[in-house]
């Protein structure tokens, strides 16, 4: 179970992460799911949509603003992500379990963290990051992460909603994973569990193991 400190929950934004637990084999060479993504993002993608149009987005980005975190700095992932394609960029490919997630975030708005369960260690926060607080963040090297929300364990912090670290990051060797879906709306619901694990299923091979949301 994760805990939500009471510091972010007075920002009176609705925030709820939904979790899935899991076990995988990962493939980086997915060919069904890469021919998938690329219809989607050729054929079903809105370049023209303004990505604050997404409702958490744009609670994401006001959440960002009352702990005084520049959201155009430090962009939530999802907004990323989408801005990427809009600007006729082509959608990387990492592995399959990523690239689902990715297809999450493009299609939701939702940041998505993805961590290998194993190296997570002790209990687990969802607190605001501390002054000069830092770690290296995937694809991003130093990240600042102080006002950022932030997951964190006995060791210190590992997730956030710009970019997750690199010491609980995903590789073809991993096998007992958690995925946490950052929400600041109220549209987090068991049916958006349910299409995340759907998506697992009919791409992936996943061992669905539990899920829920707080």
């Amino acid at each position: 179970m994760i805990k939500i400190d009471e510091k972010l929950i007075e920002s009176k934004i609705n925030i709820k992460l939904g979790i899935i637990k899991g076990k995988v084999e990962i493939n980086e060479n997915n060919a069904k799911l890469h021919e998938f993504l690329e219809n989607y993002t050729l054929e079903e993608f809105d370049k023209n949509k303004d990505y604050k149009e997404y409702p958490s987005i744009s609670s994401g980005r006001k959440f960002y603003r009352y702990f005084k975190k520049d959201p155009a700095r430090y962009r939530l992932s999802s907004e990323s992500l989408i801005r990427r394609l809009q600007k006729g960029k082509e959608l990387y490919y990492v592995n399959d379990l990523v690239d689902v997630l990715n297809y999450v975030s493009l299609t939701r708005g939702y940041p998505v963290g993805l961590y290998n369960s194993d190296k997570i260690i002790g209990d687990i926060r969802y607190r605001l990051g501390s002054e000069n607080e830092k770690y290296i963040g995937i694809g991003r090297g130093e990240l600042n992460i102080q006002n950022l929300p932030v997951l964190s364990d006995d060791i210190g912090a590992f997730g956030s909603t710009t970019s997750d670290s690199i010491r609980t990051q995903i590789d073809s060797s991993a096998k007992n994973i958690m995925i946490v879906i950052f929400s600041f709306d109220d549209e987090m619901n068991d049916s958006v569990i349910k299409n995340v694990v759907d998506l697992m299923g009919k791409y992936l091979v996943f061992e669905y193991e539990s899920s829920t949301i707080i």
